[in-house]
């Protein structure tokens, strides 16, 4: 998933956080659950005309915006393989 900032995101408007590696195997829910509740996430704050390229996989949030709402152009992919 690409996101294009078209707005400032940051603490007060709409803050993405993941956790690291949490994407490089499928976890049973419960394990998900432990790592979310467990784990210290890292803040994404992105600046106007910034991108953020994410697998989707990955365990994130994305903080309550307390500002006006940000604009967030998002690019999803998915990419199959094709046997010809």
């Amino acid at each position: 998933t690409i996101y294009i900032f078209l707005d400032d995101s940051n603490a007060k408007s709409a803050q993405f956080s993941v956790f690291p590696g949490s994407h490089k195997k499928r976890l049973p829910q419960a394990e998900l659950t432990l790592i979310s509740e467990n784990s210290t996430p890292v803040d994404c704050r992105i600046s106007q005309g910034g991108v953020l390229i994410m697998n989707p996989q990955i365990i994130h949030s994305l903080y309550i915006n307390n500002q006006k709402p940000i604009k967030v152009l998002e690019l999803y992919f998915d990419i199959k393989t094709i046997e010809l």
